[in-house]
């Protein structure tokens, strides 16, 4: 238990959580959670055409990752590049979802091990 007390200060930079907080951060977490669905989801609920909607889905989503990653940068100091992350961890986060099902063209089923 002292180990992970000091590593938890020392190492990771983080105190205990204040539980008076605990409402607090529980909302903030659920309703960002709530919001981020929905960005990419509204075009479904708004345009009755699928393929028009999914084109807007993923320009929507695009856009949204990359202002998450810019406002983030800009808050913790990183540099301009830090605006791309967000949407690059989610590209390849998709490409291996897809890839396990064989939906990319020209591409088998593989399970990543």
């Amino acid at each position: 238990m002292v180990h992970f007390d000091f590593m938890m200060r020392f190492e990771l930079g983080l105190e205990k959580p204040d539980p008076k907080r605990a409402l607090t951060s529980a909302l903030t977490i659920g309703l960002s959670y709530i919001a981020g669905r929905l960005i990419p989801l509204a075009p479904y609920m708004l345009i009755p055409k699928a393929g028009t909607a999914l084109v807007f889905s993923v320009v929507s989503t695009l856009v949204a990752l990359l202002i998450f990653g810019y406002v983030k940068g800009r808050l913790t100091g990183a540099r301009l590049s830090a605006a791309l992350r967000p949407q690059r961890d989610s590209d390849c986060a998709d490409r291996r979802a897809c890839g396990r099902r064989g939906l990319w063209p020209g591409q088998s089923n593989f399970v990543a091990r």
